[in-house]
């Protein structure tokens, strides 16, 4: 997990732990209207993330992923020669954003699901809280199972959306790496059916 992973986690467990405890004192019908505004914040930040995923193009996401393991798979099939090491590290990094490459969609989809859910469960709680449609007792426990949800989301989105874009920068830089290697080996590959 790195650093700013584990900064998003604590700063979630913040905004949870204040959202509670904003809720907890507004027990008795006060600052209703405060905890739905938080929520309306949380479904705006829910927002933005998506539209942020939804940015990444799917089908670059793909067609990287393809050509990513074209080339790898020709590189590995045909390598005869030993490299040198930088170039087996271009190809081993190069190797390593398949992983992302290959189940972006996926997971996008997945959140696009859960992100449906999530709006709607936060917007008709704000409207319940805003109307005082919700008994006291009762706010509390929706308020922290809504709020944390979609928090959890957000981290999802978030950490997904940095994942794919560090993977299509890794794919970027290390291509023409593989590139030259791979021309190198056809070349070889060439000349030795040529004979």
């Amino acid at each position: 997990m790195n650093t700013s992973t584990k900064i998003r986690i604590v700063l979630l467990l913040l905004v949870i732990g204040s959202l509670c405890a904003g809720l907890v004192s507004c027990k008795g019908g006060k600052k209703m209207q405060e905890e739905a505004s938080k929520l309306d914040s949380l479904a705006a930040l829910l927002d933005l993330s998506m539209k942020k995923l939804e940015s990444i193009d799917s089908a670059t996401v793909e067609q990287k992923y393809v050509t990513t393991m074209e080339d790898v798979n020709y590189v590995e099939q045909n390598l005869k020669d030993s490299i040198s090491r930088p170039e087996a590290e271009a190809v081993s990094s190069y190797r390593a954003t398949r992983k992302n490459l290959k189940s972006f969609n996926q997971k996008r989809r997945a959140l696009f699901t859960e992100y449906a859910i999530t709006e709607k469960q936060l917007k008709t709680l704000s409207a319940d809280l805003k109307k005082g449609v919700i008994d006291e007792n009762k706010a509390y426990e929706y308020f922290v199972i809504e709020s944390t949800e979609a928090n959890k989301l957000l981290l999802s989105m978030t950490d997904l959306s940095e994942r794919i874009s560090g993977s299509l920068s890794n794919n970027s830089l290390y291509k023409p790496q593989v590139d030259s290697l791979r021309a190198r080996i056809e070349l070889k590959v060439d000349s030795s059916k040529n004979k």
